[in-house]
């Protein structure tokens, strides 16, 4: 899944050109997207058992974090 996300990000520029191409990049990136949402979860149950909710929401407070870092990002020079 995360090869699929790299390859769709890597190719977004040729993406951009049609509209339906766009419409096609963006709907595959949501979908892998959210199979991240169901597969971390398990994953870290597999890896630390009992503690796993307390580790998920740790790393689930890194996607806001990232989201706010962005808008910081995109107004920098090099953004």
């Amino acid at each position: 899944m995360l090869c699929i996300q790299i390859v769709l990000g890597a190719t977004m520029e040729w993406a951009v050109q049609s509209k339906l191409t766009y419409a096609a990049w963006i709907c595959m990136m949501m979908f892998t997207e959210g199979g991240h949402f169901t597969i971390i979860p398990n994953a870290l149950k597999e890896l630390y058992g009992d503690k796993a909710t307390e580790v998920y929401g740790v790393v689930f407070t890194y996607t806001g974090l990232s989201c706010l870092l962005i808008i910081f990002i995109v107004q920098a020079p090099f953004g």
